[in-house]
């Protein structure tokens, strides 16, 4: 086998579970759980068994909010496999797959804080992904390019430092960059988050494994 395959295999039969981010995770929430993500407050969200990107049997995350109090905010966080080093790790994008089934339209943004404490500053994307209320599953990628990112709070390291160790992640509705949401009644369905490398990494990986594939069809 040459070499590139060789480590093109290596990279892919090495995913697995971790406490940090590493190349590739992917949280698609088929074990029945939320995978780690919370909202911190009663209204946690849900694992639901069906209806996801591929219909029956495909599960997702279902993020609530109510628009008051606690639970007003439709924004979830990890502070498990999403925290660690991304640049050691090679992730330079966050893919995944939202559909908006309530009655508002919603602008979907990831951000980072520099801490988990309340109040933490920290980096949210600049221009959030617009998802009309249509209950209709759609692909967004996520860029980790400083310049894509908005500070908020005023932290006190740079988007690109705040990288090589990240505390938390955040996937969240508001109409301008923040880090913790706009109060909205509504509800978001999430699946599919993966760490993807810069889009070459990528193709290269992607093409090498369907030359694995196809050479384990034909030996059987």
């Amino acid at each position: 086998m040459k070499p590139i395959l060789i480590a093109a295999f290596l990279v892919l039969t090495s995913i697995a579970p971790s406490k940090a981010v590493i190349l590739f995770r992917i949280d698609d929430f088929q074990d029945g759980t939320i995978e780690n993500w919370s909202n911190g407050v009663a209204a946690e969200p849900l694992n639901v068994p069906n209806n996801g990107p591929l219909g029956a049997g495909d599960a997702y995350m279902r993020v609530v909010a109510d628009g008051s109090g606690s639970g007003g905010r439709l924004t979830v966080f990890n502070r498990d496999q999403w925290t660690g080093d991304y640049h050691a790790a090679g992730v330079t994008a966050i893919e995944m797959d939202l559909k908006n089934p309530g009655t508002n339209p919603l602008t979907i943004r990831i951000a980072f804080k520099t801490d988990r404490f309340g109040g933490a500053p920290g980096y949210s994307y600049t221009e959030g992904f617009i998802i009309p209320a249509d209950n209709i599953w759609r692909h967004f990628v996520f860029e980790l390019d400083g310049s894509l990112f908005t500070a908020i709070g005023g932290p006190q390291i740079s988007f690109d430092e705040l990288l090589f160790d990240a505390p938390e992640l955040r996937i969240l509705h508001s109409a301008a960059p923040s880090l913790n949401g706009d109060p909205i009644n509504n509800n978001l369905g999430v699946d599919n988050v993966r760490a993807i490398p810069e889009p070459r990494t990528f193709l290269l990986v992607a093409a090498c494994a369907g030359v694995l594939r196809r050479r384990r069809q034909s030996r059987r």
